[in-house]
């Protein structure tokens, strides 16, 4: 682990209201405005190969993807796929997780 590292968040959990840290720092975080559920919760969505940030359904996250999140930026005024944190924009977040999760999907086969 590198010196400063705060957390690693895979965003993999698929359910739940936790995203657990993947570091040793044990930076845990919480989905929605309380811990427990609540009607502000985010909705876990899955491509159809369990890889969000494969919007392209290639298998891997790639420019593809890449070119399609930016193709989508800015509010969303219904469902975008591309905002993978729900807060109906796809903004600098969104491009963080695809970069993040850049290379073959862990759950494809």
């Amino acid at each position: 682990m590198s010196s400063g590292l705060v957390g690693i968040w895979k965003f993999d959990e698929t359910t739940g209201q936790i995203v657990y840290d993947e570091s040793n720092s044990n930076n845990n975080g919480y989905l929605g405005s309380e811990v427990g559920s609540d009607k502000a919760d985010s909705t876990w969505i899955l491509s159809e190969n369990n890889c969000v940030t494969d919007l392209d359904n290639s298998g891997d996250t790639g420019i593809g993807d890449l070119l399609n999140l930016l193709d989508a930026w800015g509010t969303c005024e219904w469902s975008c796929p591309a905002d993978f944190n729900g807060d109906n924009t796809v903004d600098v977040s969104d491009l963080l997780l695809i970069i993040s999760e850049w290379g073959k999907c862990r759950n494809s086969v």
